[in-house]
């Protein structure tokens, strides 16, 4: 209850959707103006307790600018602290971003390892680059890096509602790719692919759906688009979907692409397979394991390679078949409950207290396992 992210964060679930639009602005100054008055309420009365100064307590971080909060303390911390981590990208390629991000980045992510007792990355990948980067920078450590395969959990999150059909797509054969437009997803590759197989596939090729906010370093995009308008005949842009409808364009899609350069998991591949549909990926580490190296892997700069892999995907229907098959098989995803219960039995395990449910921390390099289903107790003190 300490800010405007909390705000934003709140609003965008509550109105199942980007944060943008009316709905969701108006929703965040309605949780804004009830998050105020219960402040007022409460008279502005200073907090007596620290709990980050309590050896009893176990606190969870789940963002990195969250160790901004902990970070400008001068007293010790004597909580147990667990955080997690999606990736460390922006240290280890930094062209791909702002420097202003990873700057902030960077001194978050150093306060992280120093601070932490326990940091969960979210694929063995995050793990192995995340002890690489202690190493390489000769951290003083404290932390022990363990792994929580994240999943996906759009389908069952959706699964009470349903989907929403998107007009205009409905009875059309389409490809989706979802995610944030910046260079390190490599739209262009795509657009280029699908520049090529227009007048070779003709009628055979799906649209392009391409779902997510713009982001940065998305000049070549935009420039490409601008050189060919002919490709806004196969290709469309949406952004600020809501859930149902992402679900509906993965249950009715032909196939999915996932062309990024690097991830730290690959959360949109993932989304495919819960969704029963094949998608091609690059040969980045992270999306293997986001989709338990199930479905085909193009270099993400093979031009020729990505052209051949949507080729064959656009027109062999029994090789989508397969693909649907192998997914059906062999696929196992991840719940919310087992992610979260994991979680918490990690976050137990930090101060060497028992795990709860045989789940065990799992050194970087090792294969991390789903949590074993039931609750896991855990003490939780709020400050």
């Amino acid at each position: 209850m300490s800010g405007r992210e909390f705000d934003r964060a709140v609003a965008a679930y509550v109105a199942r959707s980007e944060r943008n639009g009316t709905r969701f602005e108006l929703t965040k100054a309605l949780v804004r103006a009830a998050r105020l008055t219960s402040w007022g309420a409460r008279g502005r009365a200073p907090v007596s307790a620290d709990p980050l100064s309590d050896p009893d307590v176990y606190c969870f971080l789940s963002k990195l600018s969250m160790h901004r909060i902990a970070a400008n303390r001068s007293d010790a911390i004597a909580a147990s602290v667990t955080a997690i981590l999606h990736d460390i990208i922006p240290v280890d390629q930094p062209d791909y971003f702002e420097a202003s991000h990873v700057d902030k980045f960077r001194r978050d992510l150093d306060w992280m390892f120093l601070n932490c007792r326990k940091v969960v990355g979210v694929s063995e990948w995050t793990a192995c680059r995340a002890r690489a980067y202690i190493d390489a920078a000769e951290i003083d450590n404290q932390a022990t890096i363990c792994v929580n395969p994240l999943g996906s959990f759009l389908r069952e999150g959706i699964a009470e509602q349903g989907d929403e059909p998107l007009d205009g797509l409905v009875d059309k054969p389409f490809a989706v790719y979802c995610s944030t437009i910046e260079a390190r997803k490599n739209h262009i590759m795509l657009l280029r692919v699908w520049q090529k197989l227009m007048p070779i596939l003709g009628g055979r090729l799906p649209m392009l759906v391409l779902c997510g906010r713009w982001g940065w370093k998305v000049g070549e995009v935009r420039q490409f688009l601008a050189a060919h308008p002919e490709i806004g005949q196969k290709v469309v842009f949406l952004t600020g979907i809501s859930d149902a409808q992402l679900a509906w364009l993965y249950g009715n899609a032909r196939f999915g692409v996932f062309p990024s350069h690097v991830e730290g998991w690959g959360l949109g591949a993932a989304e495919c397979l819960d969704f029963g549909l094949p998608v091609l990926i690059s040969d980045a580490e992270a999306l293997a394991e986001a989709t338990q190296r199930l479905m085909p892997v193009t270099p993400a700069d093979d031009f020729d390679g990505w052209c051949a892999a949507v080729e064959r995907a656009s027109t062999d229907d029994a090789w989508l078949a397969l693909l649907r098959a192998t997914i059906a098989a062999r696929y196992r995803p991840t719940s919310e409950m087992a992610f979260a219960t994991r979680l918490l039995s990690l976050m137990q395990a930090s101060s060497g207290a028992p795990v709860a449910n045989g789940a065990q921390s799992t050194p970087t390099g090792q294969r991390g396992g789903a949590a074993a289903s039931g609750g896991a107790e855990i003490h939780l003190r709020a400050g």
